[in-house]
């Protein structure tokens, strides 16, 4: 998981409707969308052309135009940020937060059906005060709010609010990363306190919180340890934090520190590794962070560029941090939160990538489609039914 951006304006824009997100693609070409983004971006590995790829629009200095698989319903008074899915293999909800709206909007994760939402306004269980970062561990929910400065913890599939955790420490907390189960689950959680447009705080040591935590059905969220982390100074230094994201096995966070358009590798202990990616890539902010996982341990960081006329999707290597191409869809655009679920899920046996879309809505792209159009290796993105 990641969380996801402040806001950005564009001057054009597909504007999506419920019921009509079909005619979307039409929207964009309005705007003057096509298959250039108007960057000059190196090869993109494998040319688009099959399973809803669009091979007229890549070319050899072009993103690969991947289809989405569906679009939601669309609405700008949620200002939806980040998505996350809870499954238990036969049905699949996405849990998307409402920064404005201050619930937890819901769709079907196959079909993209609006299932309604959780929760409302407030500071007591089960209410929630700007959502912005939301992961699943299991049938447990958490969800980071920043301006109640928690993360809420939801028992799924009914939403049941078990408590709620961090608001002693926490200061103006945004993305969420976990590692681990439920009996013992380290979260961690970014903090940009003492935000202010174009400033940066004097004090950058403790922009990482790392919560070890037990989580039971019945109970309150036990905290078991809490530590804070960040590099003073340097070029580890964390300056603007939002986006986060856990490669259990390498022992690696990811940190999007959007005043750099860079993300930051740390160590699970909490120190920077000496290493960026995206650096000179990303154009607009860094925003949403995926892990794809490849067969022999390989795998794929998606990393999202967000522009206000459309989201760039750039694949780096997961151990070597190579830059493997970019892909972008049809419409999405301005996208904040992102989230990758390995498959097979509900709708998508070789696993889906969800993005919210310009603030009012949630894409879907099915991996299989990406996988193809990316020159991926067969089984990124899919897992044994025994695995993580």
């Amino acid at each position: 998981m990641s969380g996801g951006g402040r806001g950005r304006s564009g001057s054009c824009r597909a504007v999506l409707r419920p019921g009509v997100a079909i005619l979307a693609a039409v929207a964009l070409g309005a705007c003057g969308g096509s298959g250039s983004s108007g960057t000059d971006e190196p090869g993109t590995g494998a040319a688009a052309g099959a399973g809803g790829a669009s091979s007229a629009a890549a070319g050899p200095t072009d993103p690969v135009v991947v289809s989405e698989a569906w679009i939601s319903e669309a609405d700008t008074a949620w200002n939806v940020d980040t998505p996350a899915l809870w499954s238990d293999g036969e049905r699949g909800i996405v849990l998307v937060t409402g920064k404005q709206s201050h619930d937890l909007r819901l769709f079907d994760g196959a079909s993209g059906a609006s299932l309604g939402a959780l929760g409302s306004e407030g500071d007591t269980a089960g209410s929630f005060r700007r959502p912005n970062g939301v992961v699943v561990v299991g049938d447990f929910a958490l969800v980071v709010e920043r301006d109640n400065r928690r993360v809420q913890v939801l028992h799924m599939p009914e939403g049941r609010s078990l408590g709620s955790f961090g608001a002693d420490v926490l200061e103006y907390p945004y993305g969420v990363a976990a590692i681990g189960g439920p009996e013992r689950l380290e979260l961690w959680v970014t903090d940009d306190y003492e935000y202010e447009e174009d400033v940066v705080p004097d004090d950058l040591t403790h922009r990482l919180h790392r919560f070890t935590l037990e989580l039971t059905t019945d109970d309150a969220p036990r905290v078991l340890e809490h530590a804070a982390f960040g590099a003073a100074s340097g070029d580890g230094a964390l300056r603007v934090v939002e986006s986060i994201q856990a490669d259990a096995a390498a022992g690696v966070l990811l940190v999007a520190d959007e005043s750099r358009r860079s993300y930051l590798e740390y160590g699970v202990d909490g120190t920077y590794r000496g290493r960026t990616l995206g650096t000179g890539r990303i154009e607009g902010d860094p925003e949403g962070i995926v892990l794809v996982e490849c067969p022999g341990g390989g795998g794929a960081w998606i990393l999202t560029d967000q522009q206000d006329d459309v989201s760039l999707f750039r694949l780096f290597d997961r151990a070597g941090g190579e830059y493997l191409g970019t892909f972008r869809g049809e419409v999405t655009a301005n996208t904040d939160g992102t989230t990758f679920a390995h498959g097979p899920v509900p709708g998508f046996p070789e696993g889906v990538l969800y993005a919210v879309h310009d603030d009012q809505a949630l894409s879907a792209f099915d991996f299989a489609v990406v996988r193809e159009a990316m020159g991926l290796p067969a089984g990124c993105g899919t897992r044994a039914p025994n695995e993580g």
